[in-house]
Order: structure tokens, then sequence, then C-alpha cells
């Protein structure tokens, strides 16, 4: 079963790749891609944090296709780097967190306890959905699945920021209420996934690389 993370890359690679071989060429490190990335959502989740949405999505819809991009990057490189997949994954777990954290500081801030809660267990969930997956790779279980994959998280996240700007706080607070939910949610789903292909046996090679 194609999963909606794999039709989206389908669908923008032939836009994706070309530069992600132009930057191989120019000699361009993945890493150095993945690491700029991170810095740049860096620098959107402090504006979150300070409830500056607008600067925010302008800079993480500026930062997003780098998190392709390094990837592309690394293809056109042509050969597998395991500490490269290693590594981009691990980045993306600080992204993640960079992310639900601002908003989490930002309703500490303004005193919405009961919405710090939600992202909390969103954060938690986030973490949880990759970690799950990470585990299940290690005993060579294809556990892909899911509601929310990484791909539907910053999707998610970005729509909220989005209808911020025309909705004000409550479309992010939606987002996170759903994010909440559709995170753990996920997570259950991948847990049965594992059992059910232990039952039945189905391994497969091992991914380093975590959605």
């Amino acid at each position: 079963m194609i999963t909606f993370t794999q039709r989206l890359r389908n669908l923008t690679r032939d836009i994706i790749d070309p530069i992600g071989r132009t930057l191989n060429f120019i000699g361009v490190s993945p890493d150095a891609i993945s690491l700029f990335g991170l810095f740049v959502v860096f620098l959107g989740a402090w504006r979150i944090a300070l409830g500056e949405w607008t600067q925010a999505v302008a800079i993480l819809l500026l930062g997003l296709p780098l998190d392709a991009l390094d990837g592309a990057t690394a293809r056109a490189h042509g050969k597998f780097r395991p500490f490269g997949s290693f590594l981009d994954s691990t980045l993306d777990r600080y992204a993640d967190a960079f992310l639900v954290g601002a908003i989490a500081i930002y309703y500490i801030n303004h005193g919405q306890g009961l919405l710090a809660v939600f992202v909390i267990i969103a954060l938690h969930g986030s973490l949880l959905v990759s970690y799950v997956r990470a585990k299940a790779d290690a005993i060579r279980v294809n556990n892909e699945v899911g509601l929310f994959t990484r791909v539907e998280r910053l999707l998610l996240m970005l729509i909220a920021w989005l209808g911020s700007l025309l909705f004000g706080q409550a479309a992010i607070d939606l987002g996170m209420i759903v994010l909440a939910i559709g995170t753990q949610v996920t997570v259950l789903q991948r847990l049965y996934h594992v059992y059910r292909a232990l039952q039945h046996d189905q391994p497969r090679p091992i991914d380093l690389k975590v959605e």
C-alpha cells in the first residue's frame, strides 16, 4: 500500500531531484543542508514562541523544502550514507521538538495551561511515532503505516499556522488538539501493525530513515 508520504515524494521528485543533483554537482553536502534546515526551523520556532505567527510562517515556508532537498542531494551523491541518514532522522526529531515545544512555550507564557497539556501530548506522540518506527526497523518489520507520519504532522501544523493568519489563535488551538489525538492514534496503529507482522513473520531490510 502506497502511503501519503510516498505519493507526495513521487509527485515532487521531478522538481526536487534536479535541484539535488545541482547541489551535489557544486559540492554541497546533504548533512550541511540538514543542519541549515534545522537552524531555519529553530528561527521559525523562536518566532512561534513569541507569538509572531506571520514571521514564523514566512520563515518555515522557506525552510520546509530543505527537509526534502537533503535527501535529493544524498540520492544524487549515488552512495548510501548510513551516518547521513541517521543524522537526518535525529535532526528531524530536534525540529519536531522545536516546533511543537515553541507552541507550548507560547501557551504557558499566556496562561493557557490546558492547551499546553495538549501540546505536550502532541510532542510525546510525535516522538513516539518515530521511535516505534525505528524499533520496528531494528527487528526488520516494515512500519510505515499510520495516520500521522512526519509529512502529515508538518502539513497539519502549516495549515494551522496559515489558518492563524485568518482566524487567530483558534486555528492553532484546533491544530494542536488534532495533532495530540492523531499522533497517539498513529502510535497505536504502528504497535498493532508490528504485532500483526510478527504474527505472520514478515521481516524486511533495515531502513535508517524514520518518519
